[in-house]
């Protein structure tokens, strides 16, 4: 799958890859920063061309350089749904079919980009309710959180709770204008997995 490939930092160097919205953009900017990969918008569409950095146009140069993450403000309660997949959601998140507010994970990493740079104090609290797959049994049905590489908490979803509190705290040397965090799982079972 495209996700798994791009989340190690490569890509098939025979295809053409058209990014489906402003977050993929964003995380895949930063994930190939230092590759040699092309990124142009042509006729409303932005396409990732292997090999083809060099190829990029002064306009195509200026066009990647204007997207960012998102700042986030200090003490304000962000909502994520993946109607504001374009702010702070990278890739591995899909709609929520049932209508209610968030966003599904999909796949085996799920990642929020955010600009922490105007934030001033040396640690924030990140703090988010998050709702396991109820119909996933597994044992070793398990969330890892990373924020830029390191790991921060480890969270058991087979828990008898449907809903958890996931809190972890965020340090001075984690707060740039490209923090990552990064939700790994283990023990996915997914809807086509048991026919549903």
């Amino acid at each position: 799958k495209g996700y798994d490939l791009f989340n190690k930092g490569l890509v098939s160097e025979d295809t053409a890859y058209i990014v489906d919205n402003i977050g993929h953009l964003k995380h895949l900017k930063h994930i190939f920063a230092n590759s040699d990969i092309g990124f142009f918008y042509r006729s409303n569409l932005w396409i990732i061309l292997p090999n083809k950095k060099n190829s990029m146009t002064k306009d195509d140069i200026e066009n990647i350089d204007n997207i960012n993450f998102d700042q986030v403000e200090s003490n304000k309660i962000y909502q994520l749904n993946f109607s504001n997949k374009e702010n702070f959601l990278g890739l591995g998140w899909t709609h929520n079919f049932d209508k209610k507010k968030g966003a599904w994970s999909e796949g085996k990493v799920a990642t929020l980009m955010l600009n922490l740079d105007k934030l001033k104090k040396n640690k924030y609290a990140f703090t988010s309710s998050i709702e396991k797959y109820s119909l996933n049994k597994n044992n070793d049905y398990k969330l890892k959180v990373f924020v830029n590489n390191e790991l921060k908490t480890t969270i058991n979803l087979n828990q008898k709770n449907t809903v958890n509190m996931l809190k972890f705290n965020i340090d001075k040397n984690e707060i740039s204008s490209s923090t990552l965090i990064d939700f790994k799982f283990e023990g996915l079972v997914s809807p086509f997995d048991i026919k549903v």
